[in-house]
């Protein structure tokens, strides 16, 4: 299943949680194994604590850091930024769900578009006449433009103001 997903939208590890459980019986099963191998509970034990105390700097780091895009913080960042009647793209256009959860237009005048093709992105420029564009991009543009177009275009046309926990925001030039 986690094959035929990835296909179809970016797989991160955190998608296959699902497999949990399939590892957990496999490691409860290999208990008997390892200590007919070893004769002895003590190295099952010592080799139990070993992965244990491998793993604890990741989890340290994972549990103390973020780990993926702070929708949240950006959004606040962009309500100080898009003034009037500015633009905000997104891009890909299916980040709008995470940005909307938190993003407040509280002028009512910006406006917000998403983008999955050059075509968009070039309408968009249009549209926008003498107003600031603002590009909000992630890594998942990668799963939407696979010929890198519409990287090069944003590498052209734009000019990056900042990147905010793996959320990339562009200005047009």
């Amino acid at each position: 299943m986690s094959v035929f997903l990835s296909y179809k939208m970016p797989m991160l590890p955190r998608y296959l949680f699902y497999l949990l459980p399939c590892y957990y019986v496999g490691i409860a099963v290999s208990y008997r194994m390892v200590f007919s191998l070893f004769q002895s509970g003590k190295v099952v034990y010592v080799l139990t604590l070993l992965f244990l105390l491998v793993q604890i700097p990741y989890g340290l780091n994972y549990y103390t850091s973020f780990t993926k895009e702070d929708w949240r913080g950006f959004s606040a960042l962009m309500q100080k930024t898009a003034k009037g009647q500015d633009y905000i793209v997104l891009v890909p256009s299916y980040m709008r769900g995470p940005f909307d959860y938190y993003y407040r237009n509280e002028s009512g005048t910006v406006t917000e578009s998403g983008a999955v093709t050059l075509a968009e992105l070039e309408q968009t420029r249009s549209s926008a006449q003498n107003n600031s564009v603002y590009y909000v991009v992630t890594s998942d543009i990668f799963a939407v433009d696979t010929k890198g177009e519409m990287v090069e275009w944003l590498k052209k046309n734009t000019s990056a103001l900042r990147q905010y926990t793996g959320i990339n925001l562009f200005k047009e030039n």
